[in-house]
């Protein structure tokens, strides 16, 4: 399965070497002198409260780590949101064996199996300096060029293929965490990811519905297809981004994904996926037959990457403060069987 995690096998030599040496040759810090002022983001872009609830909420075994885990991303020149991911994800939440009984929240291994912590400050702290050595000094940047390393697609050790699941699953975590999945995972001069408003990206039309989006973000939507819809604080996925449209000077009224559809040429251009751009919409389903749970909509917030839309988050866990949710498009737009159409609006 993956290179470094609790179920699976052993890593490779090189890695397994490379680990082995950060870990001895740099000094632990004592997590009772890390400053407050190394755990204080104060950058929009950079969500402290969004990224401490979910730490405390969520994360059973480190649910009281984040001044630390924001202080050695600090240390380490990474983002919080990327090493909290790791740790979420290596450690199921903070509920693994690893995490349990060796206080290792990032399923380190060398060849003779996990590495034991004597407390679990000292396995982030490893984890800080892994992360630095991979991000840092090797310049994986991306959460693509990370996994290529940290849990590569094709390894003799994951014949499943499970290691495909990733890089989609730490796009998700990062997301979650309030940054942005597409960002560099270098620690920004003032902390965060750069998640700052896409709008700024958009142009004319476009830029009038992404706004709308974006304002609904975190302000308690509630996903309906019943009777209220369409009135805040009440939308589905197809009310959303009619509002949206409408915002912009769109008279396409409250309708369905099939509504979407019946503008194409009139209020919507179609374009190829290529040609995404901030602002731009996706339809997903069969035409004539997408409306209910049969297709699904929602906005671009960048080239084609990630997704604002309305989707039943809530019931889901996803902890985005309602039901309007900034997400990698990956994933969020239907079974492979029905179509996906891109469109901008006119």
């Amino acid at each position: 399965m993956k290179k470094w995690l609790i179920v699976g096998a052993a890593m490779s030599a090189a890695l397994f070497l490379l680990m082995i040496v950060t870990v001895i040759t740099q000094p632990f810090v004592n997590s009772a002198t890390v400053a407050m002022q190394d755990t204080e983001l104060s950058d929009s872009s950079f969500d402290d409260k969004l990224f401490r609830k979910i730490i405390k909420e969520k994360c059973n075994m480190f649910s009281d780590k984040a001044d630390k885990i924001i202080a050695e991303a600090k240390k380490a020149g990474v983002t919080p949101e990327i090493f909290a991911s790791i740790m979420i994800h290596e450690s199921a939440w903070g509920t693994s064996f690893a995490i349990k009984q060796h206080n290792n929240p990032s399923g380190q291994m060398t060849s003779e199996g996990l590495i034991h912590y004597s407390t679990l400050d000292e396995g982030i702290e490893a984890t800080g300096r892994t992360l630095k050595n991979l991000i840092v000094e090797r310049k994986l940047h991306t959460v693509e060029a990370l996994g290529s390393v940290y849990c590569p697609v094709g390894a003799a050790n994951d014949p499943m293929g499970l290691n495909a699941n990733w890089v989609p699953a730490i796009k998700q975590f990062i997301t979650m965490l309030g940054g942005n999945p597409e960002a560099s995972l270098l620690w920004s001069k003032s902390g965060g990811n750069g998640n700052s408003n896409s709008s700024l990206n958009a142009s004319g039309k476009a830029k009038k519905v992404l706004e709308w989006a974006e304002s609904m973000h975190r302000k308690g939507v509630i996903y309906t297809q019943l009777g209220p819809r369409g009135t805040f604080p009440y939308y589905d996925c197809s009310a959303f981004v009619t509002r949206a449209m409408e915002h912009a000077g769109i008279p396409i009224g409250l309708g369905s994904t099939d509504t979407l559809y019946s503008v194409e040429g009139k209020y919507l251009e179609p374009i190829s996926k290529e040609d995404v751009q901030p602002g731009d919409i996706f339809v997903w389903g069969f035409k004539g037959s997408s409306g209910g749970d049969n297709g699904h909509t929602g906005i671009f917030t960048d080239n084609g990457k990630t997704i604002i839309h309305c989707t039943p988050a809530t019931d889901k866990g996803f902890p985005q403060d309602g039901d309007v949710v900034v997400t990698p498009f990956e994933g969020y737009y239907g079974y492979s069987y029905a179509p996906v159409f891109f469109y901008r609006v006119k």
